[in-house]
């Protein structure tokens, strides 16, 4: 139980405040003109503390997303949520069944889209503020 609280709830919490709250966050100080830089080293440091490489890697993809997540709303809340549901998701058994593997795929894909889109949306909200 205790490994479910850390992993799904401690972890998320700390990482997005330490990697998207700290680290991000002065590199995109640093990095003015350049955010997708900024994001990119933190989410380097991300995988790399992960200290496996498949862990690592899929460190380093999740936090390219939460990266953008965070620098496109300037949401911790949303970045936190999405990465506890990430983590959520590594409990839920996958089934065996072909046709609900194929379900997932493409819920999946549905809702990768959606935030594409939703994040495209809002950058070009933004960009008419500044």
């Amino acid at each position: 139980m205790i490994l479910y609280f850390q992993s799904i709830i401690q972890a998320p919490i700390f990482e997005e405040l330490l990697f998207r709250g700290i680290i991000l966050m002065g590199l995109l100080n640093k990095y003015e003109n350049s955010p997708k830089k900024a994001i990119i080293y933190s989410t380097i440091v991300f995988g790399v503390i992960h200290l496996n490489i498949s862990q690592g890697i899929n460190a380093f993809i999740g936090g390219l997303i939460l990266g953008f997540i965070y620098y496109y709303t300037k949401s911790m809340k949303l970045s936190i949520f999405a990465h506890i549901v990430n983590n959520l998701i590594t409990f839920i058994a996958v089934p065996s069944n072909i046709i609900i593997k194929i379900i997932y795929i493409l819920l999946g894909l549905f809702f990768m889209i959606k935030a594409i889109k939703y994040i495209k949306r809002n950058e070009n909200n933004r960009l008419a503020i500044i």
